[in-house]
């Protein structure tokens, strides 16, 4: 299952700043950067925010779950032009989640 705060925790400060911001408008940003003190709920919000802002490109296959549920590797390329791979797990051919994130530089 997806960890929100981890993947919140991998991206770059700048997407950080515009996932804050949209999920706490008007909250002083970099303050609430720097205390990173958000409930579940909100890293929930900002990551389906994230995940939803990003065409995923499916990649090579890596597991094979069972015959309707896959893990492949995804490539996407942010608004603020960062690129990221992930694992991303598809059940019957839809994206649900992504896991293990990395910020390609």
């Amino acid at each position: 299952m997806k960890n929100s705060k981890e993947i919140f925790e991998r991206l770059p400060e700048n997407e950080k700043i515009q996932l804050i911001e949209k999920v706490l408008p008007c909250s002083g940003t970099v303050r609430q950067l720097e205390q990173n003190m958000f409930s579940e709920k909100q890293y929930d919000e900002m990551y389906d925010i994230f995940f939803n802002s990003i065409d995923w490109a499916q990649g090579i296959e890596i597991d094979e779950i069972c015959v309707h549920d896959k893990v492949h590797v995804v490539n996407g390329q942010s608004e603020l032009g960062n690129d990221y791979e992930a694992c991303g797990y598809y059940s019957d051919g839809i994206l649900l989640f992504i896991e293990d994130i990395e910020h390609s530089i």
